[in-house]
């Protein structure tokens, strides 16, 4: 029998200043989430990539809440930064053999 429980989960690992967070892989409603708020337009855009990274740095290992304030002192390169290399580790850990 196969036991889903015993799956290695594997995590991204970030540093945002003086915290470092083991980010969980998405669930399909969170990972369809992100992909909604990060398609938004107009003047949303903005407010749905700094809510699609809230959503991500917030589903980690520790349980850590990341404050507002760590959120909303990123530029716009670094949440782009963190959202490619986030989803680019998506990709390679889904193609992974292990």
């Amino acid at each position: 029998m196969f036991n889903i429980n015993s799956a290695v989960k594997r995590y991204f690992t970030i540093k945002i200043g003086d915290v470092v967070l083991e980010v969980e892989p998405p669930t399909k409603k969170v990972l369809n989430k992100v992909i909604e708020l990060t398609q938004s337009k107009g003047p949303e855009v903005v407010d749905g990539l700094f809510k699609a990274l809230e959503m991500i740095l917030n589903k980690n290992k520790s349980g850590y809440t990341v404050p507002d304030s760590v959120i909303d002192d990123l530029d716009m390169d670094q949440v782009s930064l963190i959202l490619t290399e986030y989803f680019k580790w998506i990709s390679e850990t889904k193609n992974s053999p292990n």
